[in-house]
């Protein structure tokens, strides 16, 4: 499994390679479209209702010592990605927070390294692939993952196969799962009415779920070229 997402990486090293994006690529849409129904269809048959349960009936306090939890087991993994940005000083803030909230902070549950100054930031091999200067690549709807691009989907895949965590047991694994998965119910039922608001509400749900995903990513990554805005009901 390992040696196949290596050969789609180096694939996809030579397929983009435009530092910065422009515009929209979505040669997929007609699949895409499909998926987004099926996605659609889950979040509202299946995750939406445990998110809002989850996020109504579980005390802030729980939810957020489980969220700290879910950050803390992301860090060795930015930790590696940091290393390979070329980010030594914040790959070294990434592994001395996650040991001090593993110890101090009780694996996780209190932020106690925040409370010392040590700051970090939340990375990916998507990123670290945009720092190499690989393009996105066309937008994807992936299935139960939502939108992406070509780039971040081997991204994700990378970062989930390769995940350091694995490395300190089953164990710690399994916690590091659970924890990710309630991270993202909470964060479903946090923003339910903006989410709601993009997938129920709009007249092209597809449409803007892609501008909205483009826009915050190129964001995040410092490539936001200007992005012509969509009307849906056009």
């Amino acid at each position: 499994m390992k040696n196949f997402v290596l050969i789609i990486v180096f694939t996809i090293l030579g397929a983009c390679s435009a530092p910065l994006e422009v515009g929209i690529s979505d040669p997929f849409e007609a699949s895409n479209r499909q998926v987004h129904e099926i996605n659609k269809s889950l979040d509202k048959n299946i995750v939406r209702p445990i998110a809002v349960l989850y996020g109504d009936s579980t005390p802030v306090q729980l939810q957020s010592a489980v969220n700290n939890i879910a950050m803390n087991f992301s860090l060795p993994s930015n930790s590696i990605n940091y290393i390979l940005q070329g980010e030594i000083k914040s790959a070294s803030n990434s592994s001395m927070k996650f040991l001090v909230n593993s110890t101090l902070g009780v694996v996780g549950i209190y932020d106690a390294s925040s409370q010392l100054g040590i700051k970090s930031e939340k990375t990916d091999f998507g990123e670290t692939m945009a720092k190499w200067g690989i393009g996105e690549g066309p937008y994807l709807d992936i299935l139960v993952l939502g939108p992406s691009n070509q780039r971040d989907g081997i991204g994700r895949m990378v970062d989930i196969v390769f995940d350091p965590v694995g490395l300190i047991g089953v164990g710690a694994k399994g916690v590091a799962t659970f924890t990710s998965v309630a991270f993202g119910l909470s964060a479903r039922s946090q923003f339910r009415e903006s989410i709601d608001s993009i997938l129920y509400q709009s007249a092209d749900s597809y449409a803007q779920s892609r501008l909205f995903f483009l826009q915050n990513r190129r964001y995040e990554l410092g490539t936001n070229q200007a992005l012509p805005y969509i009307d849906p009901y056009n």
